[in-house]
């Protein structure tokens, strides 16, 4: 017996309006493509109907039931991704919302109707944002977008994100085919890069230079920001939204420190690239100008000293010259839709949700590229690495200002999206069985957590999967044209 089936029998001697709304349901949850939300509805909101308020029941519990429900319902009907599962989910709402109060009716007789009516005025709060959804006109997401990926920062995890979502819709994305795996441009000037270094856009011939340029959607690669900013304008799509992310200084720091392998190019141990270890961080801090001096050049030297400025500008007087640091910030203040800060994950891609005008979906994550051992510092060890990350620390104490200055503008509905959104992460956690284990990548001796899936739903194994995995699918589609039409002849942008 199907799943149907089972639902339907369960609840017929029950009634028939309750019926009614399990069909309704079960065709609401067959018209979904995410197999997460599926289960979501079938746990959360079914089992609501399959265990209605008895005669036992208080009318508390039972109001406090169906609210609970409504409200699970609500982000759906106020959803704009899909206008028909929007306007199913209000008939849904609707029908659920008589079928309980019907079974307070049936359960605890006709006299007590009038207080069940009275009381169900309660429900205001959760059903309000139903009442004219389906009225609202269907806002399309925006679709072309630029991450300007720092080190050690969570933007491995941004931009896992906003590779699902490219490869969803099928955008074009700029990446550097001589990197097979990331698609990173590094230290590299675009002006200067040779064509074939390009991955062409999706549907677009290798080698058709001219309509290369302004037929970009996305660019989630490690790229200098400010020196390449005219290239990126060349290249990208005109209604480009510009973002980035940064990370309190003292721990973006450490993680470099450690991720790059600096105490073994500055002659402090013979440690690993990887590896965590407490003394050769306060070995640096004794001298730092002394250590920081003895690399010439690479990851373990740019990035142990204002390492997030140094993806921005290749200015280098920003260690020592506090105007040229203000100055760069109010360039990237102008140019930089926004900045995410990782202290406060979840606020920031709520606030990406409403620029690009996404759905709840397109933002859910699991950690990506998680070292799986961290350094603990001192309070005196944060604050002598602050001091030493100067430039970095006003970087970012400008971009958490500006952070909650918009997160203010947007008064209490971006509280209740937040808290949407840490509900749907949960649940999402939950339904995808979502476990993690420390492990070395292959070939590598670096613990990083990696996740793992208890379902094979392909919604959870997207979700769990490496962002390089994803960058992969995205390279191999537009480099061989997959999906488009063996005649394409299309001039894009002219």
């Amino acid at each position: 017996m199907g799943m149907y089936d089972k639902l339907t029998s369960s609840v017929i001697c029950g009634g028939e309006m309750k019926a009614i709304t399990i069909r309704y349901l079960t065709k609401l949850i067959a018209r979904m493509d995410d197999d997460i939300n599926k289960e979501i509805f079938m746990y959360d909101i079914l089992m609501t109907v399959i265990f209605p308020p008895t005669a036992n029941s208080s009318e508390d519990s039972s109001l406090s039931t169906i609210t609970m429900v409504m409200k699970r319902l609500a982000p759906m009907a106020e959803s704009d991704d899909n206008p028909k599962d929007r306007d199913w989910t209000v008939f849904i709402g609707c029908l659920l919302l008589v079928a309980v109060l019907m079974s307070v009716y049936s359960s605890q007789g006709s006299s007590n109707m009038t207080s069940v009516i009275q009381s169900s005025l309660a429900l205001e709060v959760a059903v309000k944002p139903m009442q004219f959804a389906s009225k609202r006109q269907s806002a399309k997401p925006d679709t072309s977008l630029v991450l300007i990926k720092t080190h050690k920062t969570g933007g491995t995890t941004v931009a896992s994100i906003l590779n699902r979502f490219g490869f969803k819709h099928r955008l074009s994305f700029l990446f550097n085919m001589r990197d097979y795996k990331h698609g990173h441009f590094r230290m590299a000037s675009l002006g200067k890069q040779k064509g074939q270094n390009f991955l062409p856009p999706l549907c677009v011939s290798l080698g058709d230079y001219k309509h290369y340029r302004g037929n970009y959607d996305m660019m989630t690669a490690h790229l200098r920001f400010l020196p390449n900013l005219q290239d990126l304008h060349k290249y990208m799509k005109a209604d480009a939204r510009y973002i980035s992310i940064l990370r309190e200084p003292s721990a973006q720091w450490e993680s470099a420190f450690s991720f790059f392998g600096a105490a073994r190019s500055m002659n402090i141990s013979a440690v690993r690239r990887g590896s965590t270890n407490k003394a050769n961080i306060a070995v640096f801090l004794s001298d730092p100008e002394l250590y920081w001096g003895k690399p010439k050049g690479g990851h373990a030297k740019f990035y142990t000293r204002n390492g997030q400025m140094f993806d921005f500008t290749s200015d280098k007087s920003i260690h020592t010259n506090k105007n040229t640091v203000s100055d760069i910030i109010e360039r990237l203040d102008k140019a930089l839709d926004l900045v995410l800060i990782t202290e406060h994950f979840d606020e920031s891609l709520v606030l990406l949700k409403t620029l690009m005008n996404w759905g709840f979906a397109d933002i859910l994550y699991v950690k990506k590229n998680e070292r799986a051992k961290h350094s603990n510092l001192s309070e005196e060890q944060q604050n002598k690495i602050r001091e030493w990350n100067s430039a970095d620390v006003s970087l970012y104490e400008h971009f958490n200002r500006t952070l909650w200055e918009k997160i203010s503008t947007l008064g209490e509905k971006f509280q209740t999206d937040l808290a949407t959104f840490k509900h749907l992460l949960d649940d999402h956690y939950r339904a995808c069985v979502i476990g993690s284990e420390a492990k070395a990548r292959k070939g590598q001796r670096m613990l990083r957590i990696a996740h793992k899936t208890g379902n094979k739903s392909a919604k959870c194994k997207r979700l769990v999967s490496e962002n390089y995995e994803t960058t992969r699918l995205i390279m191999k589609r537009q480099k061989n044209r997959l999906g488009c039409p063996v005649s394409w002849k299309k001039t894009l942008s002219g």
